[in-house]
């Protein structure tokens, strides 16, 4: 799951990045973008006993756990996605635009 959070920080920073974010924006998604390790902590160690108390065999512990862990890790990951995207269009409006060919031309002088 390190790996998975490593990869998700890395995609975020440089996504961003290529926006042009400032990189204190990069930093604070790229930080949000990893799994805490509390909250890794949690589901690892006491999945065993959620398991029992709702009466599951403690064979499918493991597999509960898996794509319990797995679904809310990537559902933060989606409102995150959904963030930057914002955050794109906020920066598509206040960054200078880029000059069009009708623009460029109009702009040069005429060649003689």
């Amino acid at each position: 799951m390190d790996a998975q959070s490593n990869l998700r920080q890395a995609w975020v920073s440089a996504s961003l990045e290529r926006l042009g974010a400032p990189p204190e924006i990069c930093g604070r998604f790229a930080a949000r973008a990893g799994t805490a390790p509390a909250v890794r902590d949690v589901l690892v160690s006491t999945s065993p006993a959620v398991a029992e108390a709702l009466g599951l065999r403690s064979r499918y512990v493991p597999v509960g756990a898996f794509i319990a862990a797995l679904a809310a890790d990537l559902a933060g990951f989606g409102v995150l996605i959904r963030e930057i995207r914002g955050l794109a269009r906020e920066l598509a409006k206040t960054a200078p635009k880029a000059p069009t060919a009708s623009t460029a031309s109009a702009a040069r002088p005429a060649a003689n």
